[in-house]
């Protein structure tokens, strides 16, 4: 930035450009290592849903005394009371899949039938794993 006495001080429209590259580089260097920690935090963040989702089953299932069940498939976690309605429904995007292989039950005593449920992203993976006393814990997959 010089005042050669043509008038103001100013950058040229060259150096701009150069900064402007320098920039772009940068972001292009640095935008897949940031994006890349999205999915596992993704995943991480449903499987916490997950997790207080079975919490709230099971004492839906000692409020009401009747058993509730819940299944995942696909892209939601669904759960319903033993007559099939549905209690509650969450949705699940961002290319995660979920999986159950079975419905887990909570019975009216608080306790469950026991299961997993897994959340599968292309980066990580995490199982929620509901124990027979109906209390859930988040392991990550290997």
């Amino acid at each position: 930035m010089s005042d050669t006495g043509r008038g103001l001080a100013g950058y040229t429209l060259f150096e701009l450009l150069v900064v402007l590259a320098i920039i772009s580089a940068a972001s292009a260097i640095a935008l897949p290592a940031v994006s890349s920690g999205f999915g596992s935090l993704n995943a991480r963040s449903a499987a916490l849903r997950i997790s207080a989702a079975m919490m709230d089953a099971r004492e839906k299932a000692m409020r009401s005394r009747s058993v509730i069940y819940a299944e995942a498939s696909g892209k939601a976690l669904v759960i319903r009371t033993a007559e099939g309605r549905v209690v509650k429904e969450l949705p699940f995007s961002g290319g995660l899949t979920l999986d159950s292989g079975r419905a887990i039950s909570f019975s009216p005593g608080g306790f469950s039938s026991g299961g997993e449920i897994k959340v599968l992203s292309d980066k990580a993976g995490y199982s929620v794993v509901v124990t027979a006393s109906g209390r859930p814990r988040i392991e990550a997959v290997k």
